[in-house]
């Protein structure tokens, strides 16, 4: 296992100052909450943290995982967050990134995601402290609440409360 010393010290961090869940290591147990993250994450956060994941190496939970970090606007990304309490934020402003992400959930050609357009996903603008506006036009994080960031700023975690209301923009 090869990870990113400051993704080490953030999962470290998570399995400190996180409640514990049940049932992490085992696919049909039903943890207490799951932490959405990259789908190569997975084992790292599972072995690490000790806490249950959407998505891992293993293709389990793959295409919620891409679903939430493709999505460009609060109602698809709030879809994929039901059972989830934290939220790993990935940069996907790298090309590269972008299109392993466009390729697997087969995007359209003019998605964010294809035409550079990062600042139009729900995620990215999270990540950037670029919140949506709510259905008032006042600008919310639509319930992610940063608790880590990296000193370096390339990893950031937030904890995840549904919003309360009806209305998305």
């Amino acid at each position: 296992l090869t990870i990113a010393d400051s993704t080490y010290e953030m999962l470290v961090d998570l399995g400190k100052n996180s409640p514990p869940t049940a049932g992490y290591e085992h696919l049909d147990a039903k943890p207490e909450y799951a932490l959405m993250a990259p789908w190569d994450m997975g084992h790292a956060i599972v072995y690490l943290a000790q806490r249950a994941v959407v998505s891992d190496p293993f293709g389990h939970g793959v295409g919620r995982s891409y679903r939430y970090y493709a999505a460009e606007n609060p109602r698809d990304a709030l879809a994929e967050l039901a059972d989830v309490r934290y939220v790993v934020a990935q940069d996907v402003s790298h090309p590269v990134t972008g299109k392993i992400h466009a390729d697997y959930l087969g995007l359209r050609p003019g998605h964010a995601m294809l035409s550079g357009q990062w600042q139009r996903l729900f995620q990215m603008r999270i990540l950037t402290d670029l919140p949506f506006a709510d259905e008032r036009g006042r600008p919310t994080t639509w319930g992610h609440r940063l608790v880590y960031r990296s000193e370096r700023g390339d990893n950031s975690l937030y904890e995840f409360t549904p919003p309360q209301g009806p209305s998305f923009p």
